[in-house]
């Protein structure tokens, strides 16, 4: 059992144990598997983050608030 300690007061997580974290976000590569996989390809043919995140929004491909890609986000994506 692991136990982590709260503002003095201990708790066991079983998420903790079986993903190394408790709560937050979910990572790209965990939220979305497929536009990450198709980012790292597109970008290991040669494409710049900005043709790469053209590419994902031509493809369908948006973001968790429905809005397309930006460079900057596929450069984040990728560097996780």
């Amino acid at each position: 059992m692991i136990y982590i300690s709260r503002g003095g007061t201990l708790i066991y997580s079983p998420f903790f144990i079986t993903t190394g974290k408790c709560e937050g976000r979910k990572s790209y590569a965990e939220a979305m598997p497929d536009t990450v996989a198709l980012a790292k390809a597109l970008h290991a043919n040669g494409l710049s983050y900005r043709k790469v995140a053209a590419e994902l929004a031509t493809q369908g491909h948006v973001t968790r608030t429905g809005k397309p890609h930006v460079a900057s986000a596929v450069q984040k994506m990728l560097g996780r």
